[in-house]
């Protein structure tokens, strides 16, 4: 059986195109919170075997809140998604 999607950057320009292709197909849970603070996100991920990562702080954001956003967020949840199990991280 299947289990869900786990979809980061939703609200962004590419994830609002690919969230209706990817809902249409299967159970698509957003995070809702925060990258750096896994509370925000863990239980869903012990849902989901699949993880799309589409959140990044671009544009004309200061150095550092791009990489701590970017950098640290991408690494912390590729952690918690390991911890949970997920198998499939894009």
């Amino acid at each position: 059986m299947a289990r869900d999607l786990f979809l980061t950057g939703a609200s962004g320009d590419l994830g609002r195109h690919l969230e209706p292709k990817l809902s249409a197909r299967q159970s698509l849970d957003r995070p809702g919170g925060d990258l750096l603070d896994p509370r925000t996100y863990a239980a869903k991920l012990a849902q989901c075997d699949t993880v799309v990562h589409l959140a990044a702080v671009t544009g004309k954001a200061a150095a550092d809140s791009y990489f701590r956003v970017n950098r640290e967020g991408t690494r912390i949840l590729v952690e918690e998604a390991r911890r949970a199990g997920v198998r499939n991280f894009l």
